[in-house]
């Protein structure tokens, strides 16, 4: 993956994840319009941001393990409000949270490089400068 390409994933993954995400939300609007917020429609949301990110992975050979997919996928989770940014999702839906600790420093610079520019990056840049 050229340096180029990996300064403009973030862009790209949060247009497609954009997308997908605003179809499976308007799936689940309740009659007033509102997002049907239930441990349910809050896991079809963090199964949609996995598997999009499995997929970019999968066709860019990357580095990253599980881990590393899981804390990149549970922190979009987090950042994600609806009801007019107004509600946050769910935050307990996961069974275990993926660490900043249980990742290798060269995944996390690597992590760092490919989410620059966003919020996600900031978390990871730091863990880096610290074991530096």
């Amino acid at each position: 993956m050229s340096e180029n390409k990996k300064e403009q994933f973030g862009v790209v993954f949060n247009k497609l994840l954009s997308l997908k995400l605003e179809k499976l939300i308007i799936s689940h609007n309740t009659e007033n319009g509102g997002f049907k917020l239930n441990p349910q429609s809050c896991n079809e949301i963090y199964v949609t941001i996995f598997d999009t990110l499995t997929n970019l992975f999968e066709q860019n050979p990357v580095p990253l393990d599980n881990e590393c997919v899981n804390y990149i996928a549970q922190k979009y989770y987090d950042s994600i409000r609806i009801n007019d940014n107004a509600t946050t999702l769910i935050p307990d839906i996961f069974d275990k949270r993926a660490k900043l600790e249980n990742i290798d420093t060269k995944k996390l610079a690597f992590i760092a490089m490919l989410l620059n520019g966003t919020t996600i990056a900031d978390d990871v840049v730091a863990e880096v400068k610290r074991r530096s």
